[in-house]
């Protein structure tokens, strides 16, 4: 391979480039001594030496980072229709590294590589058209290319699709969709779609409800520290819905959400510790740390608490909120 690529073998100029960059073939990994073969390859019209060049400058790999020769060379290769180099053109202009921030330049990127299903690109679309970057805003569209991204098997994209079938965003209101596509992507670990569709299986909506399941959904989500997840499992043990009461396990939750800053959880375990309700010990230097820290995150709830407790006589200590 050395022999062909010094006698100028394009396709064993990138082999052997790629081979020092990657460190195969018994070799070790040399990006420098690599970076001239693979550049070599691309000023030949390689277009995956291209590709790899460009990614080696935005990186500075085997060479200084450059992120205007990056440019350079993702165009040359994007310009031929390759997803990847497409994708990272993309990218740059999104991000404006080596190149004047351009929005609807990297949009166009973005659809060249979406058109070859890069799930990437896909996602990145999907924003765009949400927030109406470099393209009018449409739900429509966003919705589309969500799915695109989902029917790939990407966690987050089917999360997304399915929070926009619950919510009818951008597509028709279809509960049953929308658990089809929560599960996918809670199968696959996804923490939210798994406090999510445990939502949907203690409603019964677009599903039986299944109050074994949504708890073992729960409890999963709880355990990656989700918060939401935290703070609904907090209150079904609270008040005995799908398990049996105990305020304990309760307080154990709602503390975990509130130091998760679920602004929520704040407020009721303030409350819970002050008023001392369904059996939970009153402690009033915690409910005032609680509710003041839900205060000082906007609950006007927890404000309307403070002002209360403190007309009825019962002066709060400031206590910093919990980091």
């Amino acid at each position: 391979m050395k022999r062909r690529a010094a006698a100028g073998n394009v396709a064993a100029e990138a082999k052997l480039g790629s081979v020092y960059l990657s460190g195969a073939a018994g070799e070790t990994p040399n990006p420098a001594m690599g970076f001239p073969w693979v550049l070599k390859a691309a000023e030949r019209h390689d277009m995956r030496a291209q590709f790899l060049v460009g990614a080696m400058y935005a990186q500075g790999i085997g060479t200084t980072q450059d992120y205007a020769m990056a440019a350079k060379w993702f165009t040359t290769c994007a310009e031929r229709d390759d997803a990847a180099c497409a994708l990272d053109l993309g990218l740059l202009y999104g991000r404006g590294s080596g190149v004047t921030r351009d929005y609807s330049t990297a949009v166009k990127w973005y659809k060249v590589a979406a058109a070859h299903n890069q799930g990437d690109a896909e996602k990145l679309l999907a924003f765009h058209y949400e927030q109406g970057l470099g393209v009018e805003k449409n739900d429509t569209l966003a919705s589309q290319y969500w799915q695109q991204a989902a029917e790939q098997g990407d966690a987050s994209a089917q999360l997304a699709t399915g929070k926009r079938y619950l919510l009818g965003q951008g597509v028709a209101r279809d509960p049953k969709a929308a658990v089809m596509w929560l599960r996918k992507a809670a199968e696959q670990g996804q923490v939210d779609a798994q406090y999510s569709l445990a939502i949907l299986l203690l409603q019964g909506e677009g599903v039986d409800a299944d109050s074994a399941a949504a708890l073992k959904l729960l409890r999963d989500a709880a355990m990656q520290n989700n918060g939401p997840a935290q703070m609904e499992l907090g209150t079904l043990y609270l008040e005995g819905r799908a398990v049996n009461r105990d305020p304990k396990e309760a307080l154990k939750w709602l503390q975990q959400a509130a130091r998760n800053k679920v602004v929520a959880a704040q407020y009721r375990l303030g409350m819970l510790l002050r008023d001392g309700d369904l059996g939970v010990e009153i402690n009033p230097v915690q409910a005032d740390r609680w509710l003041q820290a839900a205060a000082a995150a906007g609950s006007d709830e927890a404000k309307a608490a403070l002002a209360q407790t403190s007309n009825l006589g019962h002066p709060q200590a400031v206590i910093p909120g919990p980091q």
